[in-house]
């Protein structure tokens, strides 16, 4: 905003150059003034989008942030189902080992039984 002292210093600085008459110059100077205070609007919208735009970028941030956890927690639940599912393959295939040897055994025992009724 202009001051009264810097109006005056204005209008002193064109009635010394000589280039403009007072009614012009005192145009030019409340256009001066206009266009300042244009200025300090712009700047202050400028200094908003500003604000926003760092409130936006923290708010990324934190997502990212929380993205990256998630993903994090993700690969390791991938990783213990793989594990789980390893060991459950591992305990059916002994099941059925288990169950194979069972029934050859039992199939032996009843060859032998068969072989002892024959005798």
């Amino acid at each position: 905003m202009q001051t009264p002292e810097r109006i005056e210093a204005y209008k002193t600085m064109i009635r010394q150059l000589g280039a403009l008459p007072p009614s012009i110059a005192m145009e030019a100077l409340a256009a001066l003034e206009e266009s300042q205070q244009q200025n300090v609007t712009l700047k202050e919208e400028l200094e908003d989008k500003i604000n926003e735009s760092n409130e936006f970028y923290k708010w990324w941030q934190e997502e990212v942030s929380h993205r990256n956890i998630y993903k994090h927690e993700l690969v390791e639940a991938q990783q213990t189902i793989a594990r789980q599912r390893e060991a459950l393959e591992y305990y059916a295939h002994v099941y059925v080992a288990h169950e194979r040897l069972e029934e050859w055994d039992n199939g032996k025992r009843a060859r032998a039984a068969l072989e002892g009724e024959e005798s």
